[in-house]
């Protein structure tokens, strides 16, 4: 495994440092139901979002990151808005039921980078995939061909480029560090590679 934090725990363990292992899971209904209140801003009106965090819940297990992205797919698609008269957000149960059905969360996440993502964008996250976990962005650059010599680029001009901007404002990518890159969830690199055609 290639994930960062595993590196650092295995290394950690071969220093002889002791760690402790919290399994943390996948949240329960009722804390699903709190969720999807808190990001609706609908804490005191928990009893009205409870058919749509059922439905959530059956669809991602309780998966945090898998609750979040659908409501954020929820709203990309405009099945979930916010309604300026009531102040507050509506959605018709019966649509988001026959969306969750259809979809799968691999696919949910394919398709939202698909919608909302500039093509240039989507080329850098699927050269970034190929990667790893984590990457330099002027590594990304020159396999685009933005650039002849990677020592030509400097880290900062590639980092500020437009579609790192609007990948890491989609909260997709964060910062490592000042020359590096990484993808946010495990699932969002998973999902770019799936952008890559077959035939390719």
């Amino acid at each position: 495994d290639s994930h960062p934090l595993t590196l650092q725990l295995r290394e950690g363990a071969q220093l002889g440092i002791s760690t402790t292992t919290i399994d943390i899971g996948n949240l329960d209904p009722i804390h699903v139901k709190s969720l999807v209140a808190d990001v609706l801003s609908m804490e005191d009106h928990e009893d009205a979002v409870s058919t749509l965090a059922a439905t959530v819940q059956k669809k991602t297990d309780g998966n945090v990151f898998y609750v979040l992205l659908f409501l954020r797919s929820l709203a990309e698609e405009e099945l979930l808005q916010y309604n300026f008269g009531t102040m507050r957000f509506h959605w018709d149960d019966e649509a988001v039921k026959a969306k969750l059905v259809t979809q799968n969360v691999a696919t949910v996440l394919v398709d939202l980078l698909r919608s909302s993502m500039s093509e240039s964008s989507q080329n850098a996250l699927k050269v970034a995939a190929c990667l790893g976990t984590s990457f330099s962005p002027s590594v990304v650059a020159l396999a685009l061909g933005e650039q002849d010599d990677v020592s030509s680029l400097s880290d900062t001009g590639s980092l500020n480029s437009s579609y790192f901007d609007e990948l890491k404002e989609a909260g997709l990518l964060e910062r490592e560090s000042d020359e590096v890159l990484r993808f946010a969830h495990d699932q969002i690199q998973r999902s770019s590679l799936d952008l890559i055609p077959e035939s390719h």
